[in-house]
């Protein structure tokens, strides 16, 4: 525990020194007050021992209380035959009242140890709580309330400065495949390899924060170029379909982005995060990439509206970014689950081997066995030929 002395006698001032060092306390002392109360704003020690010089401590006591943190600190205030009448007044303001004696120093330092550690203990309760409200329990990353917050500032300062910033609403594709497949402890382990990939990815100055379930949200201050924003959004759905290593297992996802530039899309947090969100499901609709939104502002008769600026690779999109290509395999119309296995259970059985786990999706099928996946997509643009081609199977 450290420790700041100020006593203009010397003899006293190491004699209290001697007190706290004894106890293991790391001890600064001065004979001068204002290097004191100067050293105290930087080093913030948790214990103050002052002492009377004459009535002096009195005043000593009240500029350290009004400091930021002053109030939690302990003080002591060292002297002998302190007048009745200032008695009082200078315990509104100090912890104790101590007579310089060694012995009593002791026995009076050995009680503020214990104040001092309650005093942290509370600290430390109030913090917990404090983040508890505003990040979320599993990834750690500041939750909606504080990412609003945060954007409010950073629009302020925006508008302090002239400057612009980038909003994303991210949403994780297929990312109920690894819930269905492996379970919500995988999800978990997912989401949580999510926010690391996210922090990697950007600037200390970015806040990266969960929406809710699997969406995410990121604030980029001081950047309001289309094209740098739009970078770092293809940055960051490259990081984040990559592999995930689940429980021995590899899973993919993709992202779908919805972009949103202040003050072109909006100059409030909320119109922002509207616009974002509306934006991400216009991404999410075209199979994922990147959507920014309208400069025309929403209203009721027009919701806002956005533009795909930069779509996915088809193997990304499609979820297959790990199987090869020779594996992928097009439908021509939806197919019940039973008989989708026992048609390519048929083509997998020549191998020895027999699928364990199928998926029936919106827009076609997923197969996985022992880590590998097959993906089956359904498109209508080549359903002819494809029906064509499917018929000419042995199966």
């Amino acid at each position: 525990m450290r420790a700041l002395v100020w006593e203009v006698n010397p003899g006293v001032r190491a004699v209290i020194s001697r007190a706290l060092f004894l106890r293991g306390h790391e001890v600064s002392a001065h004979g001068d007050l204002a290097s004191t109360l100067i050293e105290w704003q930087t080093e913030m020690q948790s214990l103050v021992i002052l002492g009377w010089q004459d009535g002096e401590a009195f005043e000593a006591c009240r500029q350290l209380r009004s400091m930021e943190g002053g109030s939690d600190v302990v003080v002591l205030v060292v002297g002998r035959e302190i007048p009745r009448d200032l008695l009082l007044s200078t315990s509104e303001y100090a912890d104790d009242l101590v007579a310089p004696e060694p012995e009593h120093l002791a026995a009076r330092i050995a009680v503020a140890e214990r104040r001092v550690a309650d005093t942290e203990q509370r600290r430390q309760a109030q913090e917990q709580l404090v983040r508890q409200a505003l990040h979320d329990p599993l990834t750690g990353l500041p939750n909606r309330a504080l990412l609003s917050d945060r954007l409010t500032q950073s629009i302020r300062a925006a508008q302090r400065q002239s400057t612009g910033l980038a909003l994303f609403v991210i949403d994780l594709d297929r990312f109920k495949d690894v819930n269905d497949t492996y379970g919500h402890h995988a999800g978990d382990l997912v989401l949580r390899q999510v926010a690391d990939r996210l922090r990697g990815a950007l600037r200390s100055s970015d806040t990266v924060g969960r929406m809710g379930g699997d969406e995410l949200a990121v604030l980029l201050p001081s950047i309001g170029e289309t094209n740098v924003a739009v970078a770092t959004a293809r940055k960051i759905i490259h990081a984040l379909c990559a592999p995930y290593a689940v429980d021995g297992a590899s899973v993919t996802v993709g992202a779908s982005v919805g972009l949103a530039l202040f003050p072109v899309n909006g100059r409030d947090s909320e119109t922002l995060l509207r616009q974002a969100d509306a934006a991400m499901y216009v991404a999410k609709r075209a199979g994922g990439g990147i959507a920014l939104a309208s400069a025309e502002a929403p209203t009721a008769r027009s919701p806002a509206t956005a533009r795909i600026v930069d779509a996915p690779d088809p193997a990304i999109r499609n979820g297959a970014l790990s199987a090869p290509m020779g594996d992928r395999r097009v439908l021509t119309d939806r197919r019940s689950q039973a008989e989708l296995l026992r048609t390519i259970g048929q083509d997998l059985d020549r191998n020895g081997t027999c699928p364990s786990t199928i998926i029936c999706e919106d827009d076609g099928y997923r197969i996985r066995e022992n880590g590998a996946e097959l993906w089956f997509a359904m498109d209508e643009v080549i359903r002819e030929s494809t029906s064509r081609a499917l018929r000419r199977q042995p199966y």
